[in-house]
């Protein structure tokens, strides 16, 4: 089966500012199927331009594209999450290539533990996003990816205003 045709199944770590987003996702993207997604910033963005995008695609009934060839609001959310699952997984190569070629300009060592794979054959067809902003764009995010986990991190509103005020 290839990568079209599998319902993506990504984790989303979602949280408040400075709660641990990152650490996880991190800590997560160690196994050796799931490739960490610092923040991507973008897929939520596009989750809801989908709500705005059907809605054009299907304000005039049959006369509009998406109803006349019968798309229903869930397909059409569900097709952009396989494409975007596939975008991902077939970029990862060139992920892996740009951040040890950033580790080198920048004369990196890089941790074993923030490895974005640990061995030449980890599959990595899974991945993990932590963008803190993820929090606000659930149900979107459940639409483009009905199969997807969240991870809620939920930390002391003190402490995480401290760390805040301290960055």
């Amino acid at each position: 089966m290839n990568l079209l045709e599998r319902k993506p199944e990504p984790i989303f770590i979602i949280g408040a500012y400075r709660s641990g987003t990152s650490i996880l996702t991190w800590a997560l993207g160690q196994h050796p199927n799931i490739l960490p997604l610092e923040e991507t910033n973008w897929i939520y963005r596009l989750s809801i331009d989908l709500h705005y995008l059907y809605e054009i695609g299907t304000i005039n009934g049959m006369r509009s594209h998406l109803s006349s060839i019968g798309i229903s609001r869930k397909k059409f959310y569900e097709e952009f999450g396989k494409y975007i699952n596939n975008f991902i997984i077939s970029n990862k190569e060139n992920m892996i290539k740009m951040g040890n070629r950033e580790a080198v300009e920048k004369k990196i060592i890089p941790s074993d533990n923030f490895r974005l794979v640990r061995s030449h054959g980890d599959p990595k067809l899974r991945w993990v996003d932590g963008t803190p902003e993820n929090s606000h764009y659930v149900y979107s995010l459940n639409m483009l990816f009905p199969k997807s986990k969240f991870i809620h991190i939920v930390r002391n509103p003190k402490k995480s205003c401290k760390i805040i005020d301290e960055f």
